[in-house]
C-alpha cells in the first residue's frame, strides 16, 4: 500500500511538473500583414520573421483578430472577400465571398458576435450602372459563418451595441461601455444587468470614464482591471486617473484606486501580464534645427502607477508607436514604410528591422 501511494505520488509530481513546464514554454508572438499579401509571424525575443502565410485572394485591407485568438479574418479581393487564417495550421481554412450580382461592394469592418457562429458584416456598396458606380446605402450583414450565408440586412448595427460593445471574457454576452457597464444577451439583445460607473461613488466626486484597456488582457472571465478616468470636480481642468476593478460574477465595482494626474498618453500597449504598460505622448514638434520629428513615449507600473520612464525620441513622419514586447521591456514603432524601430525600456535606441514588404494593420500579440 505504501509503494502505491508513492507511485502515485512520483505520477502526480510528473503530471504537475510537465504541466508548470507547459505554461513555462508558451511565447508571445506579434501578428501582422507585410505587402503585398502575406501574414507574418515575428518573434520579438529575436526581433525576427519566424513565418508567414500566404493569402489566397491578394493585397488585404483589413485583420481582425477572433475573440479565442485563434484565428486572423483578413479582408482581401479588392475588399470582397473574408479570409480566415489559421494561426495554428499556418494556414487560410476558409473562404467567404460578400460580393453581390449589379453592385460593387466593399467590407467595411467585421464583428465577431459572442458564440463565433455569426458575424456583423460591414458592406458599403456602389451600383454598377452603363457609364458610372452611383453609391447606394450601405449595410450591416448578419452572417452564419458555419453556413456560409447572410440571415439578415440592416441599415444599422443594433442600438444596444451600436457604439462601446465588445465580447465578454467569457466569450458568451456583449459588454457595452456606454457611460455604464451593460451586459447585453447576444440573441435577444436585452440588458440582464448593468456595472454603474457613470454615477459619483461619492459626495464630490465624480463618474468614472473607463477606456479600453483591461490589465487581465480580457483573459480573466470572472473580473475585469480597467484604467479609468476622472474629472477632478474642484479643479475641472485637471483629469485624475487609476484603476477600477469589477467582478462579474456579482457584476458590481469591487476597487477604485486613484493615482493621480491623469498622463497626456493615448495608443497604450500592455506587457502580457498587465503589470507594465507603454504609451504615446500627444507631443510632437521639431528635436532640432533640421526639424526632424520627436515622438514622447512614456512606461508605467500598472501595479504601483508610478511613471517608470519617459523620453521624446527621434522619428519621421509616419511612425507612430504600435506595440511593446510581451515582457514590456522593449517599444515598437511603425507606419509608412516596411521597417519597425525599437527601443528599449528607457526608450534608448536600439535598431531598425527591414521586414520584406510594407507593414499593415495592427500588431496582435498572441500567446502559444
Amino acid at each position: 500500500m505504501i509503494r502505491r501511494f508513492i507511485a502515485l505520488g512520483v505520477i502526480a509530481a510528473a503530471v504537475a511538473a510537465q504541466s508548470d513546464g507547459a505554461e513555462a514554454s508558451k511565447r508571445a508572438y506579434f501578428w501582422f500583414g507585410i505587402a503585398p499579401d502575406f501574414l507574418v509571424k515575428f518573434d520579438p525575443a529575436q526581433d525576427k520573421e519566424v513565418g508567414r502565410i500566404k493569402l489566397k485572394h491578394g493585397v488585404s485591407f483589413g485583420a481582425y483578430l477572433t475573440h479565442n485568438k485563434k484565428k486572423i479574418l483578413v479582408s482581401s479581393g479588392k475588399r470582397t472577400v473574408i479570409e480566415e487564417v489559421d494561426l495554428a495550421r499556418m494556414e487560410v481554412v476558409e473562404e467567404h465571398d460578400f460580393k453581390q450580382d449589379g453592385f460593387r461592394v466593399s467590407i467595411g469592418t467585421v464583428r465577431e458576435i459572442p458564440g463565433g457562429t455569426h458575424w456583423y458584416v460591414q458592406i458599403r456598396k456602389f451600383k454598377v450602372e452603363i457609364d458610372r458606380f452611383s453609391k447606394a446605402p450601405t449595410e450591416w450583414l448578419l452572417y452564419n459563418v458555419e453556413e456560409q450565408e447572410v440571415e439578415k440586412r440592416m441599415k444599422e448595427l443594433p442600438k444596444e451595441i451600436r457604439r462601446g460593445a465588445r465580447i465578454s471574457p467569457c466569450g458568451e454576452k456583449w459588454h457595452v461601455f456606454s457611460g455604464d457597464l451593460k451586459i447585453v444577451d447576444p440573441k435577444t439583445l436585452k440588458v440582464e444587468a448593468t456595472v454603474e460607473l457613470s454615477k459619483p461613488r461619492f459626495t464630490g466626486t465624480n463618474g468614472l470614464s473607463v477606456r479600453g484597456t483591461d490589465l487581465f488582457n480580457h483573459g480573466n472571465p470572472d473580473a475585469y482591471r480597467l484604467v479609468y478616468t476622472m474629472r477632478d470636480p474642484v479643479k475641472t481642468s485637471r483629469t485624475t486617473f487609476g484603476l477600477v476593478d469589477i467582478c462579474l460574477k456579482e457584476n458590481k465595482v469591487t476597487k477604485v484606486t486613484e493615482w493621480g494626474w491623469n498622463p497626456p498618453v493615448f495608443t497604450w500597449r500592455l506587457s502580457q501580464d498587465g503589470k507594465r504598460a507603454v504609451g504615446q505622448t500627444s507631443s510632437r514638434g521639431s528635436g532640432n534645427l533640421a526639424g526632424d520629428p520627436m515622438l514622447g513615449l512614456v512606461a508605467w507600473d500598472m501595479e504601483t502607477g508610478k511613471k517608470l520612464a519617459e523620453k521624446r525620441v527621434p522619428s519621421r513622419n509616419g511612425l507612430r508607436f504600435a506595440a511593446v514586447s510581451p515582457d514590456g521591456r522593449k517599444a515598437y514603432l511603425r507606419g509608412r514604410g516596411h521597417e519597425l524601430v525599437v527601443f528599449d525600456e528607457n526608450f534608448e535606441y536600439l535598431k531598425t528591422i527591414e521586414m520584406a514588404g510594407e507593414l499593415q494593420h495592427t500588431i496582435f500579440v498572441i500567446e502559444e
